[in-house]
């Protein structure tokens, strides 16, 4: 039952919740100034750790050791993150289980703490949450039928409804939903690769449109995981060996490698971090005082700085070169009281009056850049 068994994590690092990640990783929210940080979490069979990971890089930033007291975990694998509150669900192997089906586990990552939800009942390899918060999961391939159960999952015991069955393929499942466009995307076989997306006009959401993929990386070699990397609007996929084993797949099939991931991997989410923007390049024309308004105050701040002893230097200097000449000096205090009062007078050049970056070389910059939205 929920709750039942209290699990604690061995933190080994930290997760590093300000670390800027390369291009493709970060998104802008301009209103609250904060960047948003995609990164992946990998859990695998082999083990009981889960790992998270740069995007796109794939470097290690931290891991974290699941541990149950009394218990020995074989392997954890199936990974989605939970829309409203950010936690992860995945599915626990227990050594103490003599039926070896999984556990549903629910995963709180800024608190280091886990919690049983209950027994899966059924042998599932994957799951995934759409946007309103439903959990799903898929089955292996049944032998005897040759099909993989699409069920939903109790949030509240772990256990499944059926909902329909996907043909199986020759190993390997995965699901996720793509949150762009809201539809569940399948992932099946090992020799004989099938992605496909759920039809719209189907009968069930098993009821599916093919994604060609012959010809790419992905059409040959088990499927391990997928899952949506929303900023990106690509699915990341991971399929089984070395070498080159890591790739992003769209929704029409176009395939590109990421690398290798180090390690096995058995279920993916992508994790997003708020975290305060870096400094950017970004100023305003003729704002000398730094307070994102252009007006007398700034001439008076720019007189001041150069002529009265003691007085604060002007924080961007680009922002000070109101005559865009590449100096700063009484000149940029006169062409700005110009420009202010004197009609017919030359216009104050960009960025202006908009924050921009400056469209010419010059050897100025800006010591505090100001907090330009």
């Amino acid at each position: 039952m929920r709750g039942e068994r209290l699990m604690s994590f061995r933190i080994h690092l930290l997760l590093a919740l300000c670390t800027i990640v390369g291009a493709g990783g970060i998104s802008l929210d301009a209103q609250q100034g904060n960047c948003f940080i995609s990164r992946l979490h990998t859990v695998s069979f082999d083990d009981n750790i889960i790992r998270e990971l740069e995007l796109p890089g794939l470097v290690e930033v931290s891991t974290f050791e699941i541990i149950l007291p009394g218990q020995d975990i074989n392997g954890v694998r199936g990974l989605a993150i939970q829309p409203s509150t950010g936690h992860l669900f995945t599915l626990c192997f227990l050594a103490s289980n003599p039926n070896n089906t999984p556990f549903l586990m629910e995963i709180d990552l800024l608190n280091a703490s886990a919690l049983i939800v209950g027994p899966a009942v059924l042998d599932f390899v994957d799951l995934a949450f759409d946007l309103d918060g439903t959990l799903y999961g898929v089955t292996s391939t049944d032998t005897a039928t040759n099909l993989a159960q699409f069920c939903e999952l109790s949030l509240i015991t772990g256990g499944p409804s059926p909902i329909c069955d996907f043909p199986g393929g020759d190993g390997g499942e995965s699901i996720g939903f793509k949150e762009s466009d809201q539809r569940l995307y399948h992932a099946a076989g090992t020799s004989d690769v099938r992605f496909e997306r759920e039809n719209p006009t189907g009968t069930s959401a098993c009821s599916t449109i093919n994604i060609d993929i012959s010809g790419t990386p992905l059409a040959d070699g088990r499927v391990d995981a997928i899952c949506d990397w929303p900023s990106e609007d690509l699915f990341l996929w991971k399929k089984e060996g070395s070498g080159s084993n890591f790739f992003t797949v769209s929704s029409t099939g176009g395939v590109e490698s990421l690398g290798s991931l180090d390690h096995p991997a058995n279920g993916l989410a992508v994790v997003v971090i708020a975290t305060p923007c870096p400094p950017s390049d970004l100023f305003l024309r003729g704002d000398a005082n730094g307070d994102l308004g252009v007006n007398i105050a700034d001439a008076v701040f720019l007189l001041n700085s150069l002529f009265v002893p003691g007085s604060p230097e002007v924080p961007c200097s680009d922002g000070g070169d109101v005559n865009d000449d590449g100096g700063l000096n009484i000149a940029d205090a006169v062409y700005l009281l110009n420009a202010l009062f004197v009609p017919g007078s030359s216009p104050i050049p960009d960025p202006n009056p908009e924050c921009g970056e400056d469209p010419t070389a010059d050897g100025l910059d800006c010591a505090t850049p100001p907090a330009c939205p």
